[in-house]
């Protein structure tokens, strides 16, 4: 899958926009705490949030401020779903489907910053 192929669609766009939102507030809160995300860390707490979709329970470890920080990117990545959900009917909100192509756009998107400007976030 191409990032491009989601992110046409407004249904898919507005998605991924939430995911980047969440991803960028929370690189923005770990600069205030000294700590550096770089894209290897975040592509991580996809494939997290990418597993808790598909009803697995990856590890989050917590030995440092940076794997503190990211669990809870991961966890907030997982429940983002849920939080944009319309009202209590999921039929009406975002599928499992959808929102699993959402997080690989994403991180695809990630692989497509790097070839565009040379250098990852970190």
């Amino acid at each position: 899958m191409k990032f491009g192929d989601n992110v046409q669609d407004p249904y898919f766009s507005g998605i991924i926009c939430q995911v980047e939102l969440m991803i960028h507030k929370s690189d923005e809160d770990s600069k205030s705490s000294g700590v550096t995300l770089t894209d290897s860390n975040v592509k991580s707490c996809i494939q997290k949030a990418l597993g808790f979709a598909r009803g697995k329970s990856p590890s989050l470890p917590e030995k440092s401020e940076k794997e503190k920080i990211l669990k809870v990117l991961a966890q907030s990545l997982s429940q983002l779903r849920e939080a944009l959900q319309p009202g209590s009917n999921t039929e009406e909100g975002i599928s499992k489907q959808a929102w699993i192509l959402s997080l690989k756009a994403t991180e695809d998107s990630l692989k497509t910053k790097r070839e565009m400007y040379g250098h990852s976030r970190g």
